[in-house]
């Protein structure tokens, strides 16, 4: 079957099953199941659940006008493998392979191209969006402009997006990465400043492993093979994150090839560096045998998996926060003296001037910078909830804005303290949001303390869940 006629069935059977929910009832909870999460949230039982599993098929690559028409529910390294066959790519590409490209909107994802391109929301040229009363229209620059600006980052909370017209760039085969290491916060910060206003970089982002140790990395797309070629995705190599430390200790600049795929999704194997945990959580100890043995729980999906499988999600502080750029030493001050987790991941990204007024990119400013806090302390530990409110709190203060794909501990009043309740809601009406699905803080909310489930959820984790993809 044609693959456009094939979408086209697929639409009218969900846009069938959000009408008859809407004419039946006025909870406001429906969401869509995607077999899938990338959000630390737990799950919410008692939302009514679409599945859109099926919604993962590229539709279009048009090489010549250079854009590709997806699915929902397409993965990042679905996305990749199929571009690059025609020397293309798509200009933001998030980091797991995993995440989808209509995730990657609802939750307003970036990476360190975002620099230069802002966030995946930024290189979209159209979507098509199934309405709250089952109606199928299309949001683009020109028309329906207010959906199309206000659905980055709502959380799937204004419509469900069904189609999506990204923007496509010429691919090379490598990524020259240059790796800078730094001796202070102040070095890492205005080094970062003068690689983004170079206007030579393609990507550029930096890890910070504690105040005296920092390293910025910038990336080119090239042909070129007169480097050395590193390859992160094999299972003997070592973890991105633990090379770079290793290699950046020696205080020198070095550069490298990697292919681009290895690239885009560097940081897949170990999750950044949250894989660190899973041994202690299993019980086992980190060496390169037990590497070797759970390399697979060791990726992205699979921790995400445990994480919600577990219910354990609350015991790691795990929190991307969006500041003016000129507020990131107060942001790595702010770590150092109240949670010290480390390493910290730091990544450019230009603001946007568009009304993406959900996003975390809608802050008045020219370049922002994304903090990324992933770990766990003993002192995190005794008490999440209150070093979460107080990183909330402290992002307030300093005009930062958080990802809310990870836990949002807001009041309701303090949420809409930050973000416009009036444009929201106004949206929500003229697109029949308001009554079938639920509002973006009733939605991205935590409250309280989460229970774990930990030996039922071993079983389920380990025994459970791969029976049932079996199945499947």
């Amino acid at each position: 079957m044609d693959k456009h006629l094939e979408h086209k069935n697929k639409t009218k059977r969900i846009s069938s099953l959000i009408k008859k929910y809407s004419l039946a009832t006025k909870q406001g909870q429906l969401n869509f199941y995607h077999k899938s999460t990338n959000s630390t949230r737990p799950n919410n039982k008692q939302d009514q659940l679409i599945d859109i599993s099926d919604l993962n098929e590229i539709i279009e690559i048009n090489v010549k006008e250079k854009y590709v028409l997806v699915e929902p529910n397409v993965s990042m390294e679905k996305l990749v493998a199929a571009t690059v066959k025609y020397n293309l790519i798509p200009p933001v590409v998030m980091e797991f392979p995993k995440i989808t490209c209509g995730g990657a909107v609802n939750g307003a994802s970036l990476e360190s191209s975002s620099f230069k391109y802002g966030q995946l929301s930024d290189t979209c040229e159209e979507y098509e969006i199934i309405l709250g009363n089952g109606k199928i229209i299309r949001a683009s620059k020109k028309i329906n402009s207010d959906l199309f600006y206000g659905i980055s980052g709502s959380y799937g909370t204004l419509g469900f997006i069904s189609l999506l017209k990204i923007k496509l760039l010429k691919a090379k085969k490598y990524v020259k990465l240059n790796y800078y290491p730094t001796g202070s916060f102040k070095e890492t910060i205005e080094l970062i400043k003068t690689k983004a206003t170079e206007n030579k970089n393609d990507y550029i982002d930096a890890i910070i492993y504690d105040k005296s140790h920092g390293v910025v990395m910038t990336g080119k797309n090239t042909d070129s093979e007169n480097l050395p070629i590193k390859s992160y995705s094999k299972i003997s190599e070592p973890w991105f994150h633990r090379r770079v430390k290793l290699i950046t200790r020696r205080k020198q600049p070095q550069e490298e090839l990697i292919p681009l795929a290895d690239y885009c999704f560097r940081y897949d194997r170990g999750a950044y560096w949250m894989g660190e945990f899973a041994f202690p959580l299993l019980g086992v100890p980190d060496n390169k045998l037990t590497r070797f043995i759970f390399n697979d729980y060791a990726k992205t999906h699979k921790l995400f998996e445990a994480l919600q499988t577990l219910n354990v999600s609350q015991n790691y502080f795990v929190q991307d926060i969006y500041l003016p750029f000129n507020k990131t030493l107060n942001s790595l001050k702010y770590n150092e003296q109240n949670e010290k987790i480390y390493p910290v991941w730091l990544c450019p990204i230009k603001a946007t001037d568009k009304e993406q007024k959900l996003s975390p990119h809608y802050i008045k400013d020219k370049l922002l910078i994304d903090i990324g806090i992933y770990g766990q302390t003993n002192k995190y530990l005794l008490d999440p909830i209150k070093s979460n409110r107080k990183l909330e709190a402290f992002a307030k203060r300093n005009g930062g804005r958080k990802m809310l794909y990870a836990h949002a501990y807001y009041t309701e009043n303090e949420f809409w303290s930050i973000y416009n309740k009036d444009w929201y809601n106004k949206l929500r009406i003229k697109y029949h949001a308001q009554n079938v699905f639920p509002d973006v803080w009733k939605k991205t909310h935590v409250s309280g303390h989460i229970k774990g489930t930990r030996w039922c959820g071993f079983f389920k984790y380990f025994f459970i869940n791969p029976i049932k993809r079996l199945i499947q």
